[in-house]
């Protein structure tokens, strides 16, 4: 049984820029399917948008992923942007210090 919820609602990427459009929860069932659709793509990215206004849930899998992009990224000056991050995930951003190595937008 596939228990995939597309959690990657879109990807778009403008010259270095490319911005994930996040839905749903983040956790152990579809953290791959972020993984995947970030797959090659960070290499040529400067500057990475997660549009985290239709996330409603992050797990400790969805965070490993998170830290996974943020030190492909930082590995050559590349930074990631949080933009309209509803109060939850923004506390486990918070509890875990993800929020100091991310813009919160």
């Amino acid at each position: 049984m596939d228990k995939k919820s597309n959690v990657v609602k879109s990807v778009t990427q403008e010259g270095q820029t490319l911005t994930v459009e996040l839905f749903g929860a983040l956790n152990i069932n579809n953290a791959d399917e972020l993984t995947d659709a970030l797959a090659g793509k960070l290499e040529g990215t400067q500057t990475l948008i997660l549009e985290m206004k239709n996330l409603t849930y992050l797990t400790s899998a969805g965070i490993r992923v998170l830290v996974i992009i943020i030190q492909a990224l930082s590995a050559h000056d590349g930074e990631v942007i949080a933009r309209h991050v509803n109060e939850d995930t923004m506390g486990v951003l918070e509890l875990v210090n993800l929020h100091k190595l991310i813009t919160i937008e």
